[in-house]
């Protein structure tokens, strides 16, 4: 039998079994992966919607803290009223107690305490678009209300539940009469002076879930423990119809807990996603009909086509194949010689003029790459020269800065000195850039010397944490080292090993807030070991994280912006571990920040 004629049989043969496996898929198969794609979107719906209310809470604390909590200006207020309201608090608190709800605006201490600044300024932040704030308070340490937005039940409020649990737990929260509740103590130079309560709109701040819809008849709702407080703007039925769906359990159901309350494990804030499995029975009836459709006229297209193309293609492609398996050999003089008079023969013609560029470009890019290799070697020698010439004066600079500002050259006035530290800061700046630009130089060009000997790493690594705890002290971080009981010798190059950890310890510390966490970790894998370098700071979205080991690429984040830094410092770490034989990789910490694991061979060299 022909070859074009076997092809015909067998081109037709596999699209009948294809389209009756298809069918049987569709029939056996596609409820159960429908049932999964649907809870798979559930999940993913579920899950963008539980982060962003999560990041609407998150950003509503944020204001909170920024405005009142630490704000130096509410602190000066408050210290201001309270010796303005001692006088009521001393004298007159049996007074206002007893007749607290009887007085009007026009009665002390109303009018100081409506008209304060502070008050005002609490008035003005109820205008603040996008927060829906209801209701602000704040209290001196006592319990008395110094400013508000709405008069409170009553002058001391040390006995209300909120109050007590603020001051007790340091945080506060929960659902006040359909308000979202937030207290918070308020601290000046670490003592206590007051509380302030804000009380925001649910709809509001939860407004994503009340726009939230999935299908025709995915709904979401917001739970507080068995309580219904909150349900997407879609769902028609009320609360008892919502119970009884879940108790029957008819419908697709996921759940995810709010984590937006730490200090209240016991309070379940839910959410809860439901939808009507009848929906997916109208899908898959809809995709049954149109793959039967589809496949039908598929099949008999397909037939036709290959009919056609099994008669005209056989001979031509077997020359192209020829063709394209001397091209992968090297061969590129070769052409083609097709005369068909058709598509096949302009494809011909188009491999030929391609293989005659692709011969032109080989020989251009082996110019190209042999100039491109002299370029990076003056380039490598032009660096290193000028870091060379640069990094002597810059000591100099630096020595004589740290001398005059210490006086042992002459007298010199404070502002002279902070002038002088400037500069002693600067020129260490420029001393490490150019430490770097040597580094990069020596191991571009191949220049750099390893020096393998056998260490102990966790002695290594506890001198490596020693000597960046005061840095770390300075900034108010936490620096930690977590070594398993046993560790192994490890034969590698100190220097190196040690130029990479700085690196990445320093900008561990340098992007990680005040009352962070450095966490420097060890242990072994087989014939390997493992270093990580784990901290707190602000993380490296993930489609950065392959672009940060590039040389001079910082990124575009306003933390990274603040800070000095030329993106040298991961290049050069990348690059010392290839030397070591080792490998870096980044990815996310547990506590939101970024971890960079460094593996190392044990017995290297």
């Amino acid at each position: 039998m022909r070859l074009q004629n076997k092809l015909i049989i067998l081109f037709v043969s596999i699209l009948i079994l294809t389209f009756l496996t298809n069918i049987f898929l569709v029939i056996f198969l596609i409820r159960h992966s429908l049932t999964r794609l649907q809870q798979e979107e559930m999940i993913i719906a579920g899950e963008m919607l539980r982060n962003s209310l999560e990041g609407k809470i998150r950003t509503f604390e944020i204001f909170i803290k920024q405005h009142l909590v630490d704000s130096s200006m509410v602190k000066n207020q408050m210290k201001d009223l309270e010796k303005k309201v001692r006088f009521f608090k001393e004298e007159k608190i049996l007074y206002l107690k007893e007749n607290w709800s009887a007085l009007d605006n026009s009665q002390p201490p109303f009018p100081l305490l409506l008209n304060n600044p502070l008050s005002k300024y609490l008035k003005g932040l109820l205008s603040t678009p996008g927060l829906e704030i209801g209701e602000i308070v704040i209290t001196d340490k006592d319990g008395f209300p110094l400013a508000f937005t709405k008069i409170p039940p009553s002058p001391l409020l040390d006995k209300e539940k909120w109050w007590k649990k603020t001051i007790n737990l340091g945080f506060y929260s929960g659902i006040v009469e359909d308000k979202l509740s937030f207290s918070y103590p308020i601290f000046d130079n670490q003592k206590l002076i007051g509380v302030v309560r804000v009380l925001a709109d649910i709809d509001g701040i939860f407004k994503p879930l009340k726009l939230f819809s999935l299908g025709k008849t995915g709904t979401a709702h917001f739970l507080i423990g068995k309580k219904l407080v909150l349900s997407s703007s879609n769902w028609k039925g009320s609360k008892l119809d919502f119970f009884r769906i879940l108790e029957k359990g008819d419908y697709q159901k996921k759940e995810w807990l709010l984590r937006i309350f730490p200090s209240h494990p016991s309070l379940e804030w839910k959410l809860i996603l439901i939808k009507n499995p009848q929906e997916e029975e109208y899908i898959l009836t809809s995709v049954i009909k149109n793959v039967f459709k589809q496949f039908l006229i598929s099949l008999l297209i397909f037939i036709l086509i290959g009919i056609y193309f099994a008669r005209y293609l056989t001979t031509p492609l077997k020359h192209i194949e020829k063709f394209a398996n001397r091209l992968a050999k090297g061969r590129l003089s070769y052409r083609l010689r097709i005369n068909t008079g058709d598509e096949i023969e302009s494809l011909a013609e188009a491999l030929n003029t391609m293989a005659q560029k692709l011969e032109k470009a080989m020989k251009a890019l082996k110019e190209e790459k042999e100039t491109i290799k002299k370029v990076s070697e003056t380039k490598s020698l032009f660096l290193s020269a000028v870091s060379h010439e640069f990094k002597t004066p810059l000591t100099i600079i630096t020595n004589y800065a740290q001398l005059l500002a210490t006086g042992k050259l002459g007298e010199v006035n404070e502002e002279q000195k902070n002038r002088l530290i400037k500069i002693s800061l600067h020129s260490r700046y420029l001393i490490r850039l150019v430490e770097n630009l040597l580094n990069l130089s020596r191991l571009e060009s191949g220049e750099w010397e390893t020096q393998f000997q056998e260490f102990s790493l966790r002695n290594f690594l506890e001198e490596v944490k020693q000597e960046f705890s005061p840095l770390a002290k300075n900034k108010n971080i936490q620096l930690s080292l977590e070594l398993p009981a046993r560790l192994p010798r490890l034969l590698s190059d100190p220097y190196a090993l040690r130029l990479a950890l700085d690196n990445l310890i320093e900008n561990a510390i340098k992007f990680t807030p005040p009352k962070g966490e450095v966490i420097i970790k060890a242990g072994r894998t087989d014939s390997k070991v493992r270093i990580e370098v784990e901290d707190t700071g602000p993380g490296i979205p993930p489609e950065e994280r392959e672009k940060i080991f590039e040389p001079f690429y910082r990124v575009d984040r306003k933390e990274v912006r603040k800070s000095w830094g030329t993106g040298l410092g991961l290049s050069i770490t990348r690059e010392l571990l290839k030397i070591l034989d080792g490998e870096i990789e980044v990815r996310e910490g547990k506590k939101g920040g970024s971890v960079f694991v460094i593996t190392l061979p044990i017995k290297g060299g």
